[in-house]
């Protein structure tokens, strides 16, 4: 009844301009225009949003639980770089080690710390995995993401990132897709650096550490500086 009223009106407005330009039959014409063209407008109005609602019920089962797997791996490593960071400042482990590399070998002031969310993972192997599983977050997640893999010998969870001082890799819009992290040993046969793997919100073909907090500047100065490392 709403939608006939306003059809209906605009129609008359429709004719009365008519009128005013064209006499008493071009304004009865302009009427009927009008309220065709009134009508016309709704329904194309609401074939618009019948189109959105069977859009929406269009995804399956499967896309929904995705895109939930894909939100509880954006949670859990939004909650390990912040565990990093604060095992990096909180600890004393995190202090004597990775602090002691960022700010003395580095030379990394604090509010830089900060800023990039830097931080490190403990020397014992399960410890961050144990509070994360503490926390409330799944095992499964633990292992899509790569913050953790599972020991052949036992199937025990092992922290991926263990012993090292962390680099969480933000995508464009500053989410926290990935780590990298960098060994202090001096040991050969440990590798320098363990990256995360490639997973359903990883690509590494798509993400440019550091492209987050630099965007802004490089669109403001029309140029971009690249080099290989993250502290580079």
């Amino acid at each position: 009844m709403t939608l006939l009223i306003a059809i209906t009106i605009f129609a008359l407005l429709w004719g009365v301009l008519a009128g005013v330009f064209g006499g008493l039959l071009a304004a009865v014409l302009a009427f009927v225009a009008g309220w065709i063209i009134g009508l016309l407008l709704v329904l194309l109005f609401l074939v618009a949003v019948w189109l959105l609602v069977d859009m929406e019920k269009e995804q399956t089962e499967e896309d929904i639980q995705r895109n939930n797997n894909r939100e509880s791996m954006f949670a859990l490593n939004g909650w390990a770089s912040e565990y990093f960071a604060k095992y990096l400042m909180g600890s004393t482990e995190g202090r004597s080690v990775g602090l002691s590399y960022f700010a003395q070998k580095r030379g990394f002031t604090d509010a830089t710390i900060r800023k990039f969310g830097l931080g490190f993972c403990s020397a014992d192997g399960d410890a961050m995995s144990m509070a994360a599983l503490s926390a409330g977050y799944k095992e499964e997640f633990l292992l899509s993401t790569g913050l953790a893999f599972k020991r052949e010998s036992d199937g025990r969870l092992r922290d991926r990132f263990r012993d090292r001082v962390i680099f969480p890799v933000h995508n464009i819009s500053g989410r926290v897709v990935a780590f990298g992290g960098r060994t202090l040993r001096t040991d050969k046969s440990v590798a320098k650096y363990q990256n995360s793997p490639e997973s359903e919100i990883y690509s590494k073909k798509r993400e440019l550490y550091g492209l987050f907090f630099a965007k802004k500047a490089i669109q403001q100065q029309n140029y971009a500086i690249m080099v290989e490392g993250y502290t580079d």
